[in-house]
């Protein structure tokens, strides 16, 4: 093996050619800093030095030139130096880095539990993580990411990906929730980085949009799936993933309520959604159609794939597109149906209580027993909404009523 001790700068690095020897070179700058270089090859700092509490020498990896650049390099050399003076077992520290975990396989152990707890927006947190993340942390060392790296990321999200500052703060959350509960032991980048400020979405189907809006619904090329679970969500204001999850066995159609288990439930609560007969027409018919299969799903809405590893439907985003350009409705999401269930209870006289009730915003353990004898208020509200929307269709197209005609 030749050694040499040179000034390093990233032109001479570059040139370097190990002509199929084994080389180690020394930088003569900054004292322990050395770049292996294989016959191969691959080029390798490393830092190496006099161990005074060990009494030998020590050799400890730094990384990859040029991964690891020739200022990080010697940032870590004079930082490993400084340590040997302290009398810092720096073998026992490298050891305990190289089994330190990359974000990314944090990231995956985490998305697993969420995954296992039957949580249903994993796969979106996953499809955030892989896109937006991954390439610009996903592959370093935890103790290696910083918070001036993550905040200047943040920050630059909007202009460099065109994504809303929303959808920026979803992602920042993912990291700091991340570190939260798979990383205590390491600092978390995210401490003291502002979210950016979210105004609330007030976007609901105004009374000119709904007769186009139910006119495509209706015809004959939106499938069967999609035109009942948005009837569902407009009918019972249930979040989408709720929607998506609905299972047979929490329907109770003698007493026309849907209970939402608490772990499919945001707010970690049971929510007991009342079925107006709207609803229950379109759930008992798709109770009779399922009960017709060979094998019966214990879901309302299948998956159709059979590679689902939920089992129920996923993915609806490019028939509902596609349902909403037939119908001229722009900037509006299956959330908002959500959203226009609780205003047009409000435009027909609801109270702030009980539209609250409807839409789950609120859950009063100490009444929760009591909660199927409470129910009439806010059927009623909701049917009445209900009856106000289809109105506003019937004064400018004769209405379609759904379950005629649909298959």
């Amino acid at each position: 093996m030749i050694d040499k001790k040179i000034n390093f700068t990233d032109d001479r690095l570059r040139k370097i050619s190990s002509d199929g020897k084994r080389l180690m070179i020394y930088d003569t700058k900054q004292p322990g800093l050395a770049l292996r270089v294989t016959p191969a090859g691959t080029k390798t700092f490393c830092f190496s030095a006099w161990d005074p509490k060990r009494k030998r020498s020590t050799d400890v990896t730094l990384g990859t030139y040029p991964k690891v650049t020739l200022t990080k390099a010697r940032e870590m050399a004079l930082q490993r130096t400084n340590d040997l003076a302290s009398g810092v077992d720096i073998v026992g520290q490298y050891k305990e880095e190289r089994n330190e975990p990359t974000l990314d396989e944090a990231f995956k152990r985490w998305v697993k539990k969420k995954a296992a707890k039957g949580k249903t927006s994993w796969k979106i947190d996953e499809q955030r993580y892989n896109k937006h993340i991954s390439p610009q942390f996903g592959f370093r060392r935890v103790s290696d990411i910083t918070g001036k790296q993550v905040e200047n990321w943040f920050l630059s999200l909007p202009q460099k990906t065109g994504l809303s500052t929303t959808s920026a703060n979803r992602l920042l959350v993912i990291i700091k929730t991340v570190f939260n509960q798979e990383l205590r032991k390491y600092q978390n980048p995210c401490d003291g980085i502002n979210l950016n400020r979210e105004e609330s979405r007030e976007r609901f189907l105004k009374p000119g949009e709904l007769p186009l809006f139910f006119k495509a619904l209706d015809d004959q090329e939106t499938p069967d799936y999609l035109r009942d679970l948005v009837y569902l969500g407009l009918y019972t204001g249930a979040r989408k993933a709720n929607l998506l999850g609905m299972r047979w066995a929490d329907i109770e159609f003698d007493m026309a309520i849907w209970t939402i288990p608490a772990a499919m439930s945001k707010n970690r609560s049971s929510m007991t959604v009342p079925i107006i007969p709207a609803a229950l027409e379109i759930l008992s018919r798709r109770w009779s159609e399922n009960q017709e299969q060979p094998t019966p799903s214990t879901f309302v809405f299948p998956s159709i794939s059979p590679k689902s590893r939920t089992g129920h439907l996923h993915d609806i985003r490019g028939s509902w597109e596609a349902m909403l350009k037939r119908a001229g409705v722009n900037d509006f999401r299956i959330h908002d149906l959500r959203r226009s269930l609780g205003s047009w209870q409000t435009i027909t006289g609801a109270s702030t209580s009980v539209v609250g009730k409807s839409l789950g915003h609120k859950s009063h353990q100490a009444t929760a027993v009591y909660a199927r004898m409470h129910l009439d208020p806010i059927r009623e509200s909701i049917e009445k909404a209900v009856a106000a929307m289809h109105q506003a269709e019937a004064n400018i197209v004769p209405m379609r009523r759904n379950g005629q005609g649909n298959k």
